[in-house]
């Protein structure tokens, strides 16, 4: 399954010119991984056998990165 990462709030825009927006950057979630892309600032696969708990998040959170 594949997801897209959010891109609101006032840093969005910052994102996206950077050339990490929603075209360059998704959360792939296979079998045995976890596939997180942010364009080409960041990337990473993860063993899912190292994730213990997964929930939705509650609220908005306050983040930039």
């Amino acid at each position: 399954m594949k997801y897209a990462f959010r891109y609101d709030g006032p840093g969005g825009w910052v994102v996206r010119a950077m050339g990490m927006g929603p075209r360059f950057s998704s959360i792939e979630v296979a079998e045995d991984t976890v596939k997180v892309r942010l364009g080409w600032g960041f990337r990473a696969i993860i063993p899912r056998t190292n994730i213990i708990h997964a929930a939705p998040g509650r609220g908005r959170p306050f983040s930039r990165g």
